[in-house]
């Protein structure tokens, strides 16, 4: 949900600066932190208050919400299977919502570079779409095939578990760890090192060329 929101936060600024920037910026942010925070910590504790469960997955070191004990009969499965419809089904929509909104943003960036031709801020443009690319791509591959298959476990659409479950539980926490890091080696001040790194090499190699050509060529046979 942090991600979604700095998504967000990344939206307003761009198509409604005037709005984004009034006085009372500061306090709406806090404002927002707390709600996500509870929200969080709300969604995440549910079988804590008796709405379904938790059970540790194969091979046994993994434990998070019970998806898979869904097919009986009694209260505890109809349990397990609300609770697993809320948080894929908000999980995916907070996903939606972060891509919608970051591709809306690298829209309106790639629209200034190639239709309008606004250079003076070209270094910058090009920092935002490819920090906003990056995070699109690393939270939709990591988090979204869990969500996926959280919902198939709960409409019968898919049973048991296997290796699977293991394997995109281990990619939604690898997902929770990445975002961290890739916040600070793609912030603005690393991105634009690179840039100019790639420019001065394509200015070298440019350069390499024009000599070569302009080198007299010697016949040797």
């Amino acid at each position: 949900m942090i991600v979604c929101c700095m998504s967000l936060d990344r939206f307003f600024a761009t198509f409604y600066p005037f709005q984004y920037n009034s006085p009372s910026k500061g306090f709406r942010t806090n404002v927002i932190l707390a709600i996500v925070w509870c929200l969080s910590g709300i969604l995440s504790s549910l079988h804590l208050y008796g709405l379904g469960s938790s059970r540790t997955f194969y091979p046994g070191s993994w434990c998070f919400l019970n998806f898979i004990d869904v097919n009986s009969n009694n209260s505890q499965a109809t349990q397990n299977i609300i609770y697993s419809y809320i948080y894929a089904l908000t999980g995916l929509a907070v996903l939606l919502l972060m891509v919608g909104a970051n591709t809306a943003v690298v829209l309106y960036f790639l629209r200034n570079r190639c239709i309008l031709k606004k250079s003076t801020k070209s270094t910058r443009d090009l920092q935002i779409i490819i920090f906003l690319l990056i995070i699109v791509v690393v939270f939709t591959s990591l988090w979204s095939p869990l969500m996926i298959i959280i919902i198939q476990h709960a409409s019968g659409v898919v049973r048991g578990d296997g290796e699977t479950e293991l394997v995109l539980l281990r990619m939604g926490v690898t997902n929770s760890v990445l975002d961290p890091w890739i916040y600070i080696f793609f912030r603005k001040e690393i991105l634009i090192l690179l840039l100019r790194a790639v420019e001065m090499e394509k200015v070298r190699n440019d350069a390499n060329t024009k000599l070569e050509s302009h080198c007299p060529q010697v016949d040797i046979s």
